[in-house]
């Protein structure tokens, strides 16, 4: 008897332990998630969140905007784009960028916050054209992270034909 009595008891502690276990599980996972007010960002953004990159067209104006966290960085000389033969590119603006001294590259400009260049296009084929220019840009993160390039690829509608970049200040 004191043999059944024993597996009995080991039996229900064994049972006991593993419905405790199913139940704090769930618990100390939500310890840890994102939704969590008391965890904190320790490491770097996916490169996606770290520099979200947007874009407008307005004819043969084309506007590239990247927002970008604090204690992140885009370099300006890493923005490279690349056009079809359909395509030519007029003139290039880039916002105001900052000098910083880069342990990968040396003496470079970045963008901080917000990088936006503004790029003027004309079609090359005397009308108007459907086209693609593809986007490379490269950052870092100040915690000691630089991501390898990226590449994006927009549509351009109706890309017209023009002799020469038109202007803010042009009514």
């Amino acid at each position: 008897m004191p043999v059944v009595l024993h597996r009995l008891t080991v039996s229900m502690i064994a049972v006991l332990m593993l419905a405790l276990l199913q139940f704090s599980l769930p618990a100390r996972a939500g310890l840890f998630d994102n939704a969590n007010p008391f965890s904190t960002q320790d490491g770097p953004l996916q490169v996606e969140q770290a520099f979200v990159f947007d874009s407008e067209q307005n004819g043969g104006s084309v506007k590239l905007i990247w927002t970008i966290p604090d204690d992140y960085y885009l370099y300006r000389d890493k923005i490279k784009l690349s056009y079809g033969p359909e395509i030519k590119e007029l003139s290039r603006d880039y916002s105001q960028a900052t000098q910083k001294q880069d342990p990968l590259f040396g003496q470079v400009w970045v963008f901080y916050n917000q990088a936006v260049v503004n790029v003027e296009l004309t079609s090359t084929t005397g009308q108007p054209v459907d086209s693609v220019v593809t986007i490379n840009y490269q950052g870092c993160w100040d915690g000691g992270i630089c991501y390898p390039p990226v590449s994006k690829t927009i549509n351009l509608s109706q890309v017209p034909l023009q002799t020469q970049p038109t202007s803010a200040t042009d009514t």
